[in-house]
């Protein structure tokens, strides 16, 4: 067997420290850790925040990050147990807000009143100027307000402005402000940050602002981007995906939102490649249900709708199987589609 150390050398002082021995952790057996956890999680909002459990929540300045988030707080507070299709475990929310009075006031309006008096609130107004107010301080009394308040989630709104971090591209430093929120996991709280991306953009978490430790040191990240980037109408549209990755196989790849009269609305959800048809669908779908009066040959509808051949000949595919299009030949065998619930509606007319 190797040894440790040469035979008769004392080894390391603490070795032999009676003191040291006392402040020493206590190691835990994988069989104690297997049979203290539940073998399934008991989600908050299922997929995306859980207790115990970090959760990033990224997307661009202004991008409706805050207006679902609000929505979600809603949902938590008011008793709801769905939120986009997905099930809730409802309880009060402890938040942490940017967002000064006046521009808090009107996204409380979808909060009934007993819902507000179940969400706990620590904005910009009452820590300014910020004076002995740190963000361990910060995040040690939310975990106090929420213990109080049988809260269920701590919703952070923005990371940046309340960790206040230096250098956000510093690795270690960036790992270190995060490892505080610790504080709020071991509580068995659902913890939910807010932080933005990166202006120029980017894929696969590269868009998220700041180092890369931040990403490692979550559990769950949830990017909030606009489908169709690049497209000419992308910048009008409400549409939004949430794109998430972790540790947990129940948090869906990308889920395909709508934002109507101030509340978000979910239209699909799947894989990026589904949501990728879902806009195709859609694109074909428009073009000709707009040109309904007509019938098209495959071409016409690939340069109506800006999809490739091979995308739009699927998506006729379903359309038609779903009863939208119907398809027949004219003379020489061309094939022909046309819009078919607007023709019926406009020959009834």
């Amino acid at each position: 067997m190797a040894t440790l150390m040469p035979a008769g050398d004392p080894g390391p002082e603490w070795a032999s420290d009676p003191e040291a021995n006392v402040a020493r952790k206590r190691y835990r057996s994988g069989q104690e850790v297997f049979e203290a956890t539940p073998a399934e999680i008991d989600w908050c909002w299922h997929g995306y925040a859980a207790p115990g459990v970090i959760t990033l929540f990224a997307g661009r300045h202004k991008g409706g990050k805050s207006t679902l988030l609000f929505n979600l707080v809603a949902a938590m507070c008011d008793g709801e147990t769905t939120f986009l299709g997905h099930t809730l475990d409802p309880g009060p929310v402890v938040l942490l807000t940017e967002e000064g009075d006046q521009s808090l006031r009107p996204k409380l309006e979808i909060i009934t009143e007993q819902g507000r008096a179940n969400l706990r609130v620590l904005g910009r107004v009452d820590v300014t100027p910020r004076v002995n107010y740190d963000w361990a301080t910060a995040v040690r009394d939310a975990g106090l307000e929420a213990l109080e308040h049988d809260a269920r989630m701590v919703l952070i709104d923005t990371f940046a402005f309340w960790a206040e971090v230096a250098n956000e591209n510093d690795n270690s430093l960036m790992q270190a402000v995060v490892a505080v929120l610790g504080e709020l996991s071991v509580q068995g709280l659902a913890v939910v940050i807010v932080h933005h991306s990166r202006k120029e953009g980017g894929d696969e978490g590269d868009a998220i602002r700041g180092a890369s430790s931040l990403q490692g040191a979550v559990d769950i990240i949830v990017e909030m981007v606009k489908p169709g980037a690049g497209d000419e109408d992308s910048d009008s549209t409400t549409e939004r995906e949430l794109r998430a990755k972790g540790r947990f196989p129940e948090s869906p790849e990308a889920m395909r939102v709508k934002l109507t009269e101030g509340r978000y609305e979910r239209i699909g959800e799947g894989t990026r490649a589904q949501m990728r048809n879902l806009d195709i669908l859609g694109k074909v779908s428009d073009f000709l249900a707009e040109n309904w009066a007509e019938t098209h040959e495959i071409g016409a509808v690939v340069e109506g709708s800006s999809c490739k051949r091979e995308s739009t000949r699927k998506a006729l595919v379903t359309l038609e199987a779903d009863g939208l299009v119907e398809s027949f030949k004219k003379q020489r065998g061309k094939k022909v589609y046309r819009w078919v619930t607007t023709t019926m509606e406009g020959e009834d007319g």
